[in-house]
């Protein structure tokens, strides 16, 4: 199953597409092939460069422009929000602190 992808450097003339096929794996279309990309592998012999983000982003360098592919892995994503939970189930039991204690 593929996901969508959404490009930091979107335009209507991207020379590639883009989809995520697994948190590692990325199929790019360019030129009229299929490459797909791996995380964790051999590095692909591609006609153009790329590098995985600690994030999960990928950014692909084509004809020396940069395009960031945004992942829907996102792992900057899930750590915000469990901070955000940690929080508010703090707050959470002080309030249930302070009624006990009226």
């Amino acid at each position: 199953m593929f996901l969508g992808c959404s490009l930091v450097a979107c335009g209507p003339d991207l020379p590639f597409t883009a989809e995520y096929s697994s948190p590692n794996q990325v199929v790019i279309q360019y030129q009229g092939k299929k490459y797909i990309l791996e995380r964790y592998g051999i590095p692909a012999s591609v006609p153009f460069s790329y590098r995985f983000e600690k994030d999960g982003d990928l950014d692909l360098t084509i004809n020396g422009k940069l395009y960031e592919v945004d992942s829907p892995y996102d792992r900057d994503k899930k750590k915000i929000k469990k901070k955000v939970n940690k929080t508010v189930k703090k707050k959470s039991a002080t309030k249930r602190n302070d009624k006990q204690t009226r």
